[in-house]
């Protein structure tokens, strides 16, 4: 009995220094809070600290522990709740002061602020300054003039959160980009290459971010400032974007002028054909690849665009949104394909078809009692009467047409029409064959021989028989799906001025 009523004691003494030792430890805390006018303005980690409550423990029947468990800092671990839980509680309590190291983020970006009074500055972690980008256009559209010409857009940059200001002593520098994704079936990105980039000091207004480049599509402005400090802001504007206008047809058709009356009128149709003399697509386009503002896409999404619908190869971004670049590349387009439809007519004479039809003509001559012909002559294409699918002959200049024909693509030999026809003589299909006909040979069957015309004796052959074949225009439902079968025809049709 009385070694209980001895440890009873004991634990009565041992809580009564427990509840002085709190008690005295309480009111230190609280006259060094009430002491202090404030957080010391030197400081470089003036974060508020936690209060203890100051409230004695006497009289309440609380030991020390018993005081902070009721503070919360040695409370038990609610159910659910980690071990972090418990540590961040216990550091809210006992005040335990928060490291002045920076994050590695923090390290990166710092700012120079006022200190107090004294106007003293020190670095901290950069989160009150901003870059900010004004733009002259609220609605961060805007639009490459007819002429063309691209749009002035006036930008200008301040820098907010610090004191003193520094945007007037600061350099900005502005790097633009121009990003745009061609609506086709297989998407192609253009961008700006180079980018543009200029530097403006104080942050004044830029008049211009943009140079002489005719571009469009989406513009990505960058501003970049350097502070006094050696540290870094930068912003990055989107949702600005670049339309086009379409111009006049008039400056379309000039353009399209060459020494050759002949063939200005037909690249005139040629533009009104493909688009009706427009670069851009507008609020009557509906539908497939078509998007107002933006290039007029081909409507099949094979990737032509523009005026003269350059698809092969497919267009650039000058021709894109840049209408003379469209125009130019269009007539040069379709000098290359002149070239080709001059050398038509030879590279049939050349070829070994050519030679075996020759052959398999004669031999039905002499079956017939005809006498061979010492050499079949292939005209070249130029301005004389052709037959029509009809029958009728029409003086038609042939260079110019299957030069039209050419523009929308002389389709490869290989490619068959519908009754499994490949090309003539294994050649491109152009806009014109050498007319044939079905005849009877002996020991053959049914066969095809080469129709003359204008036979003669030649000097040139000892005075021996020759003639001249004929060019015909394919009918259009002989000729390959691919393109459009009767475009020579629609081109024709079309007005020059396009109205």
């Amino acid at each position: 009995m009385t070694s209980i009523k001895l440890n009873k004691n004991r634990i009565t003494l041992i809580m009564a220094l427990m509840t002085l030792f709190g008690s005295l430890s309480s009111s230190s805390v609280f006259a060094q809070r009430t002491e202090s006018s404030g957080p010391d303005p030197t400081a470089t980690d003036s974060v508020p600290k936690a209060r203890i409550n100051p409230t004695p423990a006497t009289g309440t029947g609380l030991g020390a522990r018993s005081l902070l468990r009721r503070e919360g800092s040695l409370s038990r671990q609610p159910s659910g709740r980690s071990n972090s839980w418990m540590r961040a509680r216990r550091s809210n309590v006992f005040n335990v002061r928060r490291s002045s190291k920076r994050t590695l983020a923090q390290k990166r970006v710092a700012f120079i602020r006022p200190d107090g009074d004294e106007g003293r500055h020190d670095t901290q972690a950069l989160g009150n300054a901003s870059l900010a980008v004004q733009i002259s256009s609220p609605k961060g559209r805007y639009a490459i003039t007819p002429a063309p010409q691209m749009p002035k857009i006036e930008v200008s940059a301040t820098i907010s959160g610090l004191n003193p200001d520094p945007t007037p002593s600061t350099d900005f520098n502005w790097t633009v980009d121009l990003q745009y994704v061609t609506r086709q079936h297989k998407p192609r990105v253009h961008k700006l290459d180079p980018v543009y980039k200029c530097t403006q000091k104080g942050g004044a207004a830029v008049q211009s971010i943009l140079d002489d480049r005719v571009r469009g599509g989406e513009l990505i402005l960058i501003a970049e400032a350097k502070l006094p400090n050696g540290e870094s802001l930068s912003k990055t504007t989107r949702g600005l974007t670049i339309v086009g206008i379409n111009p006049q047809k008039s400056d379309i058709q000039e353009r399209l002028a060459t020494d050759d009356e002949s063939e200005t009128q037909w690249l005139r149709k040629i533009a009104c054909q493909e688009s009706r003399q427009r670069q851009f697509a507008t609020a009557n386009d509906r539908g497939g690849f078509r998007y107002v503002g933006e290039p007029l896409m081909n409507g099949i999404g094979d990737g032509g665009a523009g005026i003269m619908q350059i698809t092969n190869p497919l267009p650039t971004a000058a021709e894109l949104w840049d209408w003379r670049a469209n125009v130019d590349s269009g007539k040069i387009v379709f000098a290359a394909k002149r070239k080709s439809s001059r050398k038509y007519p030879n590279q049939v004479r050349t070829s070994l078809g050519f030679e075996a039809l020759m052959s398999l003509t004669n031999e039905w001559r002499e079956s017939s009692g005809l006498p061979p012909l010492a050499e079949i002559r292939v005209p070249d294409f130029g301005s004389y009467p052709v037959l029509e699918p009809d029958g009728k002959r029409v003086s038609r200049d042939t260079l110019v047409e299957d030069t039209v024909r050419g523009f929308n693509g002389h389709v490869k030999a290989s490619v068959r029409n519908a009754d499994g026809i490949a090309g003539q003589f294994e050649l491109p299909w152009h806009e014109f064959w050498l007319k044939t006909q079905k005849v009877q040979i002996p020991n053959r069957g049914v066969s095809e021989v080469l129709v003359i015309e204008n036979e003669q004796r030649d000097d040139n052959h000892e005075g021996r028989l020759v003639g001249d074949a004929i060019w015909a225009r394919i009918p259009t439902r002989l000729r390959p799906i691919t393109g459009d079968p009767n475009y020579v025809e629609n081109v024709r049709r079309k007005s020059p001025t396009c109205p």
